[in-house]
């Protein structure tokens, strides 16, 4: 594991323990022992780029989308192999549940969230007349602090339904295992997982439920994860 990433997991990991809410878990450090030992089993990768995409095995057809983000002052991505999530949704149709965003002022929100995508000038999208099939449009929850779900293939067809001020815009929303499991890199891969299992540790103990662990985080599960990813990137 690179000094960057060393970092990054020190830094999430002190801020973990400092969190009110997660301190309420009394298998937080079991559950943080865990997540540790996974991430000291996986080397890191090149940053997405030419070198990167060679050393996954990866081809020139493939195509990446890349989402920028902060946390705790690291800047990181998530860089996701677009053609990896339509070979699953061409099988598992199924794992693809289909999500609905209301259109306010250019602005897409679900429940209160917000999807995130690049923005294109009107008069690009004025000559776009074939993008009309919004069940080729993939969103992803974002596993972040802020919620929030992005557009990673499909955004000629969001922009261009925007343009035309539609009202109600239709996406699939890809699973989070397939989501994970299609990052580039198994750092990326890993720490999508370990974002997760936070982002659904604070609901459980914000709602007050008693429940068993095991059933709802990705870490007790992570040794086939783990293999998984080892498999998916040689």
């Amino acid at each position: 594991m690179d000094y960057k990433s060393k970092q990054l997991l020190q830094r999430l990991f002190q801020a973990i323990k400092k969190d009110n809410t997660l301190n309420r878990c009394k298998e937080l450090d079991y559950f943080l022992a865990l997540w540790r030992g996974k991430f000291e089993r996986i080397k890191t990768y090149p940053h997405i780029g030419p070198e990167s995409i060679q050393t996954l095995n990866e081809t020139e057809n493939d195509q990446f989308f890349m989402y920028e983000f902060d946390l705790l002052g690291f800047t990181c991505s998530f860089d996701f192999n677009v053609r990896y999530i339509w070979e699953l949704f061409k099988n598992h149709k199924d794992a693809f549940d289909k999500i609905f965003f209301v259109n306010k002022n250019d602005k897409l929100i679900s429940n209160g969230i917000q999807c995130w995508h690049n923005h294109l000038p009107d008069e690009e999208l004025k000559e776009v007349k074939s993008y009309k099939d919004l069940d080729n449009v993939f969103v992803v929850d974002m596993p972040l602090d802020t919620p929030v779900y992005v557009v990673v293939d499909g955004n000629h067809r969001i922009c261009s339904q925007i343009h035309e001020k539609a009202q109600y815009i239709g996406a699939y929303l890809v699973n989070d295992s397939i989501a994970g499991l299609s990052l580039v890199d198994p750092f990326q891969s890993l720490l999508f997982f370990f974002l997760k299992d936070i982002q659904n540790l604070k609901k459980i103990l914000a709602s007050g439920s008693f429940v068993d662990l095991r059933l709802y985080l990705y870490v007790y599960s992570s040794d086939l994860l783990l293999e998984t990813i080892i498999k998916r990137y040689g």
